[in-house]
């Protein structure tokens, strides 16, 4: 699990732990550190204060982001 603090969102990544897994999920924690220090500067109001992404990298051939509704958190799904 990744956590990283930016604009006021906590962010959490989740991914199961295996070579590939943590391959792919280091890399999409190192985009968003990158995509979420660009965006400093930026004034926005994000509605949600967390978010969570779920990293499933079991190769099923499709790849999906695909958004879960949830009035807590922003909780999206990504398929590789």
């Amino acid at each position: 699990m990744c956590i990283r603090d930016r604009l006021g969102i906590t962010w959490h990544v989740e991914w199961f732990s295996n070579y590939e897994s943590e391959r792919h999920g280091e890399a999409l924690c190192a985009v968003l550190q990158i995509v979420l220090a660009a965006l400093a500067g930026t004034e926005f109001s994000p509605i949600a204060t967390e978010a969570t992404i779920a990293l499933d990298t079991t190769h099923s051939g499709e790849e999906e982001v695909k958004q879960i509704a949830d009035n807590e958190v922003l909780l999206s799904l990504i398929h590789i």
